[in-house]
């Protein structure tokens, strides 16, 4: 390569990038102005999902003291045309369905405490031996100690019962199976600001009978 030829290249490449860092810097400057500021969205008027205000939706329970309780009460009729899931054989019925229960939650300024009672009974109206109830009791507690340390912990214990339309039920269960959990949780947690600990145990049972 002679030496004028090599001239010319290293003039090239010279001028190449400078017009790469010439175009390749206001770009990197615009990127960065136009970076959302997350933090000013709501002086814009923009909510998240999460942040909406639901209370109108939600029921307003009777106040008792520092407790807000919440009764409820449902009931559900269903059609099954194939009620022990089999390929052949296929058997009808239709599904009486009752639920009832009550939601009990504190309006302290600080500490939580929430307790729930549910209950559920099932009766099929031919077929009187897929006939069962279901109930259950779960409580939650939040300890606020100062604003770094809180003690918190959970409690839950149920009764369910399977039926053929679960995917991990027996397929030769002449009735639904039931099924008896208990739950229980309790831990400590510090929370700096910019870094939260949380030190804890759990304890949980299931026990499936035949």
């Amino acid at each position: 390569m002679s030496q004028s030829m090599s001239k010319c290249l290293s003039w090239s490449l010279r001028l190449g990038s400078a017009v790469t860092a010439a175009v390749a810097l206001p770009v990197t400057a615009a990127a960065q102005s136009r970076d959302p500021h997350y933090d000013e969205a709501k002086s814009y008027g923009a909510v998240s999902v999460r942040d909406r205000d639901r209370s109108a939706f939600r029921p307003d329970g009777l106040r008792i003291g520092n407790f807000i309780v919440i009764p409820e009460a449902g009931y559900n009729l269903t059609y099954n045309d194939n009620i022990y899931g089999t390929m052949r054989h296929k058997s009808a019925d239709l599904r009486h369905e009752l639920s009832t229960g009550v939601h009990v939650q504190s309006d302290l300024p600080r500490h939580m405490l929430e307790f729930m009672a549910q209950g559920r009974a099932v009766t099929l109206q031919d077929h009187t031996e897929m006939r069962y109830a279901d109930g259950n009791a779960r409580l939650r507690f939040r300890i606020d100690i100062d604003h770094a340390h809180k003690i918190f912990g959970s409690a839950k214990s149920e009764l369910t019962h399977e039926e053929h339309v679960e995917v991990e039920t027996p397929s030769t269960a002449k009735k639904p199976v039931p099924l008896l959990r208990n739950h229980i949780e309790a831990g400590l947690t510090r929370d700096a600001g910019k870094l939260a600990v949380s030190l804890g145990g759990r304890y949980e049972s299931w026990n499936f009978r035949d």
